[in-house]
């Protein structure tokens, strides 16, 4: 074969080779692109420890494509300092009154463990409320701790109540410490709030944030 035939083919294979090889590499360049490693959904957690006997729980949030997370709200409890026992105050008022109507608040009391001295005030809207008179409730007079209960009203829309047994025995279990008599003088609603509250326990412990309580609202006609 003429030399410049045989030139022409060595030319022509090795441009042959050349596109196969091209070829073959576009052709696995794509299939990796095609098929990505899935990513795993993203989790997290946060957890919330504060000292001083208040847990405000675990929360956990988990993050999809296309959806949104959802926190668990925390929650909190209050407890006297060692373990043994919680102390529960709340008011309880009819829902509605009628301006010039007389009515009781009552102030229940859910204690654990025994209690020597208990105070507290309870506040309402002097505009729309007056307080009338007062009376021990039934935990206290199966006590016999009628005589260590007393009630004032310092001011208008305030009225403090304190049971102090002093050297006798302590109180404790579930009932009523106390019984608020109010009239009702002007339309519009009034909050019953707890305030102040202060225990101490059979050991002589005091704790001014022992107590959970829990106020009401009232609405006058």
């Amino acid at each position: 074969m003429h030399p410049k035939y045989k030139r022409l083919v060595v030319v022509v294979a090795v441009a042959g080779i050349f596109l196969v090889v091209a070829r073959l590499w576009h052709a696995f360049d794509s299939n990796d692109v095609q098929h990505p490693t899935n990513s795993p959904p993203i989790t997290t957690t946060e957890t919330s420890k504060f000292s001083g006997g208040m847990d405000l729980g675990r929360s956990t949030t988990t993050l999809n494509a296309g959806g949104s997370g959802r926190v668990a709200q925390p929650t909190a409890n209050i407890s006297w300092p060692s373990s043994s026992g919680t102390l529960r105050l709340s008011a309880v008022a009819p829902l509605d009154l009628q301006v010039g109507q007389v009515s009781d608040i009552r102030i229940d009391l859910q204690a654990d463990r025994g209690v020597r001295e208990l105070m507290f005030d309870v506040a309402f809207d002097k505009k729309r409320l007056v307080f009338v008179g007062s009376s021990e409730g039934n935990l206290i007079r199966q006590s016999s701790l009628s005589d260590a209960f007393a009630v004032e009203e310092p001011s208008d829309g305030n009225v403090h109540v304190s049971v102090k047994s002093g050297n006798g025995s302590p109180f404790f279990g579930n009932g009523t410490v106390a019984v608020l008599r109010v009239e009702a003088i002007k339309d519009g609603t009034s909050q019953i709030t707890l305030q102040n509250v202060r225990a101490v326990d059979s050991g002589g412990a005091s704790d001014l944030e022992a107590a959970v309580v829990q106020g009401t609202v009232v609405a006058i006609h």
